[in-house]
């Protein structure tokens, strides 16, 4: 972070201080950072939202206030928006948006609309601070007050919603946690990010129950929220994952030794910009590339449009660059720290280009035809690749497994009903990427083999491991295809390191499943 951003951060206690505040999701009376949000207040909270006036969520959509641009004798584009748009908001999101000028015309599109919709729109103000934190030499000292104006709004339209908000808005709800869990990691603040990140997924697990006890939905636009909710979620939660294993190795923590955040707290000094530290091997254009693409993650498809499927096959490409390069240097007699320590390095950088793609393609996924990949040998589901191909790097290739497992329930969950949906769709023949599937249900059935049972939590789903065996079973009588070295062949088709220690585990799965 930039010295100057830092020492404003540091002494001024709402970002982070040296005893980081917290945001208590199952309260829904106020902080004493939203008291003091209130009318009268201290600045920068003195002129503040819906919830400081008393105005409830009900009336946010409805709510409009013209803005004249400062840079334009003409009418303003952003000046009739669903939010207040003080301390200087209007210009930073003109400048957030001069930007997306150089992007794809789809993306340009997509992303326009986002500023009529209230929650959408905080999320693009929020992504914006920070984008213009990242391109500026100043860093977000000019827009600092607007970007606490706007954070400490979402929070307490968060807040607002827990103490009785309309049942209908729980998805947007989530998806705003989930943009303050982002923005937190972005700034380094990985203690308000938990937080955030664990009411995130309480909010998750209360709607999964409620679908449970749902009658079955035809409303596409129900699924199609639920869809957008899922892949936000799990952008996030794996960005958090993946960034404090990083962060453990920069600060040369110990798993076991000690506390983790006492020993962040302490480190914390050492390092001059967390966000960098985290992901020093992601290029800079690529990373802001995606970082405008953020706002697309928050915001339901145009009228008329839907959340379809993607290709897998840019990213198993990817897989097996990395497969090779993981197997050349596990072939050699003696791999010592160094040459391990070159492989990860390596994984790391393609680990960005694969961040890159998962954000491309879900753009790429708003169509006006849902089925118009599904004759692909490689389409597949969006959360289904995203999910399997983040368990490959762990579990199958072995590098840097992820310590933090609270949110596993979660992930199996999402990953269950996009096999679900896959396998249905196989047996009625609407897809010909049978290979692809099976290689996702293997990578679920280890998944949840290698996890200690007593940290599988089935709150809501039968048994996760019956779950991949009847997967198996249903996928081995749909293609016809019941001998292991058959299906062992069709896992090396797709990508699999020539050298795996469990292979005898992954038989073992197939035969208890197929019986041969």
């Amino acid at each position: 972070m930039r010295r100057e951003t830092a020492d404003l951060l540091v002494s001024g206690g709402c970002l982070r201080s040296r005893k980081p505040r917290v945001c208590e999701y199952p309260f829904p009376t106020l902080t004493l950072r939203d008291r003091r949000a209130q009318r009268n207040g201290q600045q920068p909270w003195d002129v503040l939202s819906f919830i400081a006036c008393g105005k409830s969520l009900e009336r946010l959509s409805a709510h409009r206030q013209v803005i004249p641009s400062p840079v334009s004798h003409t009418a303003d584009p952003f000046g009739s928006l669903s939010i207040d748009l003080p301390l200087r908001s209007s210009e930073l999101l003109q400048e957030f948006y001069r930007h997306t000028k150089g992007m794809d015309p789809t993306s340009q599109a997509l992303l326009a609309p986002a500023t009529s919709d209230v929650f959408a729109l905080r999320t693009t103000m929020l992504i914006a601070a920070f984008h213009f934190d990242r391109m500026s030499e100043s860093g977000l000292q000019s827009f600092h007050r607007t970007y606490l104006h706007h954070k400490i709004q979402a929070i307490q339209s968060v807040n607002s919603w827990i103490a009785g908000g309309p049942t209908r808005l729980v998805t947007c709800i989530i998806r705003q946690v989930a943009t303050l869990c982002f923005i937190e990691i972005c700034f380094g603040d990985f203690v308000s990010a938990g937080a955030h990140l664990n009411g995130m997924v309480l909010l998750l697990q209360n709607q999964i129950q409620r679908r449970a006890n749902e009658e079955p939905s035809s409303q596409t636009q129900d699924e199609i929220e639920d869809e957008l909710t899922d892949r936000y979620s799990l952008l996030v939660v794996t960005v958090y994952i993946r960034n404090i294993n990083r962060l453990m190795h920069s600060l040369r923590f110990t798993p076991g030794s000690g506390n983790f955040w006492t020993a962040y707290q302490k480190g914390l000094a050492d390092l001059s910009r967390p966000f960098d530290q985290v992901e020093r091997n992601c290029d800079f254009d690529l990373k802001v590339l995606t970082l405008r693409m953020i706002p697309l993650f928050d915001k339901s498809p145009p009228p008329g449009m839907t959340l379809g499927w993607v290709s897998g096959w840019e990213t198993i490409n990817k897989l097996r660059d990395i497969s090779e390069s993981i197997d050349m240097v596990r072939s050699r007699p003696v791999t010592d720290n160094d040459e391990m320590r070159l492989a990860m390095s390596c994984t790391n950088g393609v680990a960005s280009q694969l961040h890159v793609h998962h954000i491309t393609s879900h753009v790429a996924s708003f169509r006006n035809d849902e089925n118009a990949t599904r004759d692909d040998e490689w389409c597949t589901t969006w959360c289904g690749l995203y999910i399997t191909t983040s368990i490959y790097f762990h579990r199958v290739l072995g590098l840097r497994d992820p310590l933090e497992r609270t949110y596993q329930n979660y992930v199996i969950h999402v990953l269950r009903k996009a096999i679900t949906k896959h396998l249905n769709f196989m047996k009625t023949g609407q897809c010909k990427s049978e290979k692809i599937l099976l290689w996702q249900i293997f990578l679920g059935a280890i998944n949840v083999e290698i996890i200690p049972k007593n940290e599988v939590l089935e709150d809501h789903d039968p048994p996760a491991r019956a779950f991949f065996d009847m997967a198996l079973w249903d996928w081995s009588q749909t293609v016809g295809i019941e001998g292991w070295s058959e299906a062992r062949h069709i896992l090396s088709e797709i990508v699999w390191p020539r050298q795996h220690p469990d292979e005898a585990l992954l038989e073992a799965i197939w035969k208890r499943s197929c019986g041969r």
